[in-house]
């Protein structure tokens, strides 16, 4: 996949974007994005203008021209191009069906799970549909998608020659990946973690061959680019939350994959797909995947009294993060929930009402200490209501035992309150 960056550029392959934002600093708000279907991953290199070409009548003067094929694309990656990939150009109009139908033959995306937590963490509204979210806002920013089921690539009318480039050599590289590694079986795994995990991989490995080819662009093709970035951004409407979930695979995923190239090149790369990231938290410090460190158990409690236990998950140490950063500053939220060890993310019921019940581990008491002191921090600005806290019609309460911390949320304070474990 592919997406627009709403900030102001990246660090180009030599340079790492910790090494660009300084150590490990998080970015949020910058990039939109979603999972394999692609959006505009356009990276904007910095010192590049803004210069538009002309278009003719149909808006697509560049669609005839020579672009990369997926064997330009194999000589580049080192993958064996096995298949050929139909490429065919759809009107923009067109998009919002054929996306709705990928949505409906993905199974790995999980909308249940990640509507509700979400909606428990205070990101959207419980009335607003998230999938109805993830289609206007992909239908903003698809420029071009390789599709795993018909493994087809489907590219947008109305872009410049340059664009379409370096679309393509970030999309070609999924189709490899799918034609050696199978990327609907590599990222169908049980957790939302895990799942962010592999997708660094494979937007991350996307990225790096996206970069050699833009490498190759000249100053005006570069102009160009920017230009439609520019204008195709400003029409952008999707929520900060989206951005800043769907940015982890392209920023976080892209240096985790640097890191490993720089061992053995694209054989430390394969690498990844027989011997995956476990955790969000270790594409965030490859130290820790060089060093093996798994994520720790966590259980979820038994329900209590009249309650239904639904369904668990794990969250990972970046949607810790998101929730932090969206009420205090990045610093705190990064140091804060650097610590991570492990969670548990359980869902429970009663009647109509729906309670979240996130059990965290940290690595230290050190660290849980600085979990918990920030969860205070957050919590001052919050109503204090008999027992819990409350910020518009989101209710939180939590609790410490040793280096667990435990936080209740619900949209219905009663329902919050009954819930005791």
């Amino acid at each position: 996949m592919k997406i627009i960056e709403n900030g102001t550029g990246e660090a180009s392959p030599g340079k790492t974007t910790k090494d660009h934002l300084g150590k490990d600093e998080r970015v949020i708000g910058k990039f939109p994005k979603y999972m394999t279907v692609a959006v505009i991953l356009v990276v904007i290199i910095a010192g590049a203008y803004s210069q538009m070409g002309n278009d003719d009548d149909n808006g697509n003067q560049y669609q005839d021209a020579e672009l990369p094929t997926v064997e330009d694309v194999s000589l580049v990656r080192g993958l064996d191009a096995r298949l050929d990939v139909p490429l065919e150009w759809m009107e923009k109009d067109d998009l919002h069906d054929f996306i709705l139908n990928s949505f409906t033959e993905v199974t790995y995306l999980n909308m249940e799970h990640q509507d509700a937590v979400f909606t428990l963490m205070g990101f959207k509204d419980p009335d607003t549909d998230l999938e109805e979210i993830y289609l206007k806002s992909l239908e903003d920013v698809v420029l071009g998608m390789y599709d795993e089921l018909t493994e087809s690539m489907y590219m947008v009318k109305g872009f410049s020659d340059p664009t379409y480039r370096i679309t393509l050599a970030h999309e070609l590289t999924h189709a490899l990946q799918d034609q050696n590694f199978g990327i609907l079986e590599f990222l169908t795994v049980k957790t939302m973690d895990e799942r962010m995990a592999r997708l660094g991989v494979v937007e991350g490995d996307a990225k790096m061959v996206e970069y050699s080819f833009m490498l190759e662009l000249s100053p005006d093709d570069m102009k160009i680019i920017q230009e439609e970035h520019t204008i195709m951004s400003e029409d952008v409407e999707m929520p900060d939350f989206l951005m800043d979930y769907m940015s982890f695979p392209y920023i976080y995923g892209y240096e985790f994959v640097l890191e490993n190239y720089r061992i053995m090149r694209y054989t430390s790369v394969n690498n990844l797909y027989t011997n995956p990231p476990a955790t969000a938290e270790q594409v965030l410090h490859p130290e820790k995947y060089f060093a093996n460190e798994p994520a720790k158990k966590v259980d979820s409690p038994l329900p209590p009294g009249d309650f239904i236990w639904q369904w668990e998950d794990t969250l990972g140490e970046y949607l810790i993060f998101m929730m932090l950063a969206d009420h205090l500053d990045q610093s705190t939220a990064v140091e804060a929930s650097s610590g991570w060890g492990g969670d548990k993310f359980s869902l429970y019921t009663k009647g109509d009402s729906m309670v979240g019940f996130l059990n965290t581990t940290w690595d230290t008491t050190q660290d849980a200490d600085e979990f918990e002191n920030a969860l205070l921090t957050m919590l001052m600005a919050w109503e204090k209501d008999s027992g819990c806290w409350m910020s518009d019609d989101l209710y939180m309460k939590f609790c410490r035992n040793g280096n667990n911390v435990g936080l209740t949320l619900s949209l219905d304070r009663q329902s919050l309150l009954e819930f005791s474990v």
